[in-house]
C-alpha cells in the first residue's frame, strides 16, 4: 500500500506514518507544518509535501498514486472554533472536500477519516454509534459533517470510506505548548516543573482516555477492512475518569503531590464523555491495550527526556 497521511507531522499523524513505515508500506506527508513539526518525522523513507488540505494544487500532488488516504489534518480546537468558527469551517469542511476530491481524482481506493467524540456534544454516556449527534461547538459541528461527505462521497463516488470517532488521545509528540493539545499533555507539562495543574470546572467531567498507539492501529485495521461505505466506530477505551482522578494518577506518574487551581468552565467543553465500543470490536477486530496507567508513564517519560526540550 502507499498512503498519505494529512496531517503526517502533527502528532497522531506522525504515528501513523511510523507504523506505515514499520509495515514496509510508502508513505506521502501533506503538512502545513502550523501545528505539526518536521522533528516528528523520520528523515527518510516518506514523501514530504509542505501544504494545506485547502490547496487544490498541494493536495492533488500529494494524492497522486496513492492508495490510501489517512486524513488527520483539521483545526482540533475546541476553543478556537469557538470565537473563529469561519476558519474552522474552511479547513474542517472545505478541506475535508478537498481530500475527498482529489482523492477520487488520483484514484485511491480508500479514505480514513479522523472524526471526534465532540459530534456527540453532551448527550449522556455510554456513547455509542446510534446516538443522536448533536454537537456544541463549530468542531463538532465540522466533525460531523467531515462524517455526512464521508457517506456521500462512497454513495456517489464510489469510494471506500472509515470514519474514527477519537476520544481523547494521548502519548508521546503530543505539544503542550501548543493550544490544540490534550489535557494530559499540558497537564504534564506544567506538573513536572512543579506547577499546579488549571482544571477548567470543578474537575468532575469526565474522559475516556486513549493512548495514541491504539488509535493508530485503529487507523490500520480501517484501512484493511472488508469495503466500506462511512461506516463510523468509536474508538476510545469504554472507561471514563474524571479530571480530578487524572490528576491524581499524574501526580502518581511524576512523583508529584500537587493540588489542581480551578478555573471556570469554558464555553464548548464537554462534561461527561466516555464510549461504548462494542462496534469497533466487533467489526474492526480493535480494541484498547494500553492501560491509562502505562500510558501515563511512557508519556510522562517522553516528556521527561525529549518534550522537555522542544
Amino acid at each position: 500500500m502507499k498512503a498519505l497521511v494529512t496531517g503526517g507531522a502533527g502528532f497522531i499523524g506522525s504515528h501513523i506514518v511510523d507504523a506505515l513505515l514499520r509495515g514496509k508500506h510508502g508513505a506521502v506527508v501533506l503538512d502545513d507544518l502550523s501545528t505539526g513539526s518536521l522533528a516528528n518525522l523520520p528523515q527518510a523513507g516518506i514523501k514530504f509535501i509542505r501544504g494545506s488540505i485547502t490547496d487544490r494544487e498541494a493536495l492533488a500532488k500529494a494524492a497522486r498514486g496513492v492508495d490510501c488516504i489517512f486524513h488527520e489534518a483539521a483545526q482540533t480546537s475546541v476553543a478556537y472554533s469557538m470565537s473563529h468558527p469561519k476558519e474552522t469551517w474552511e479547513t474542517n469542511i472545505r478541506g475535508t472536500k478537498l481530500v475527498l476530491n482529489a482523492a477520487v481524482k488520483a484514484g485511491a481506493k480508500r479514505v480514513v477519516f479522523a472524526s471526534s467524540a465532540a459530534v456527540y456534544g453532551n448527550a449522556l454516556p455510554p456513547l455509542d454509534e446510534g446516538k443522536d449527534t448533536k454537537p456544541v461547538s463549530p468542531y463538532g459541528d465540522s466533525k460531523r459533517m467531515g462524517e455526512l461527505l464521508m457517506r456521500e462521497y462512497a454513495e456517489k463516488e464510489g469510494l471506500q470510506t472509515v470514519c474514527l470517532r477519537y476520544f481523547n488521545v494521548y502519548g508521546p509528540r503530543q505539544d503542550p505548548k501548543s493550544e490544540y493539545s490534550g489535557v494530559i499533555s499540558k497537564f504534564i507539562s506544567r506538573m513536572a516543573s512543579g506547577g499546579r495543574p488549571v482544571i477548567f470546572g470543578n474537575g468532575m467531567q469526565s474522559r475516556d482516555f486513549i493512548f495514541v498507539r491504539d488509535v493508530v492501529r485503529a487507523n490500520m485495521l480501517a484501512a484493511s477492512a472488508k469495503k466500506t461505505k462511512g461506516e463510523i466506530y468509536n474508538i476510545a477505551t469504554g472507561r471514563a475518569i474524571s479530571i480530578n482522578e487524572l490528576v491524581k494518577a499524574l501526580n502518581s506518574a511524576l512523583g508529584a503531590r500537587l493540588e489542581p487551581v480551578f478555573e471556570p468552565e469554558r464555553p464548548g467543553d464537554i462534561k461527561y464523555s466516555w464510549a461504548d465500543v462494542s462496534l469497533a470490536k466487533k467489526k474492526l477486530g480493535f480494541e484498547a491495550e494500553t492501560g491509562l496507567e502505562p500510558g501515563l508513564k511512557e508519556t510522562a517519560e517522553w516528556f521527561l527526556s525529549a518534550g522537555a526540550g522542544r
